[in-house]
């Protein structure tokens, strides 16, 4: 049967959906499975047809944020954080995000710094807060206890809402 154009999404994550449950709920494995079903079955053109630019978009950021390390995976700084320390690396050449475009530090005015001070803000609360969270939860687990056997959704929001930054 085939698929039509406004299906492809939907068919596609219930076929992630089952794999994952195969796979005890790992997304990168069920993700491959998937692909090559896609493509398998013919739905490579209509997925690229109706996700396209999204998907170009995610290759794209894929390749220009790297897979380095936090720092250099969030996405705002391209330069290996192992070089930073090192002689003759300048912070200057450093490039930063900034309204979705790179720029050197060197080349940054007030402005451009202010965005990015406020985009970094934003990450570190995000990260304070999931990292509360995250103690939390493990603080009330017993070994070999899932979070999903031992708390509802709105248990682990609160949790996280719990911790604010001043």
């Amino acid at each position: 049967m085939a698929i039509r154009k406004t299906d492809i999404s939907e068919k596609i994550g219930e076929w992630i959906d089952a794999e994952m449950a195969k796979n005890d709920g790992y997304l990168p494995k069920a993700a491959e499975i998937v692909a090559d079903r896609v493509i398998r079955e013919g739905h490579a053109e209509e997925l690229v047809r109706e996700h396209g630019t999204w998907i170009m978009v995610e290759v794209w950021q894929a390749k220009a944020h790297g897979d380095r390390d936090a720092a250099h995976r969030d996405g705002d700084r391209k330069a290996d954080p192992g070089e930073l320390g090192k002689e003759g690396t300048s912070l200057l050449d450093i490039q930063y995000s900034v309204d979705g475009r790179y720029m050197t530090l060197g080349d940054m005015h007030k402005g451009h710094l202010r965005m990015v001070q406020k985009a970094s803000t934003k990450r570190a609360e995000t990260a304070l807060r999931d990292s509360h969270m995250f103690s939390r939860l493990a603080d009330n687990l017993k070994k070999g206890e899932t979070v999903r056997a031992r708390f509802t959704d709105e248990q682990v929001r609160s949790m996280r809402q719990e911790f604010h930054v001043e």
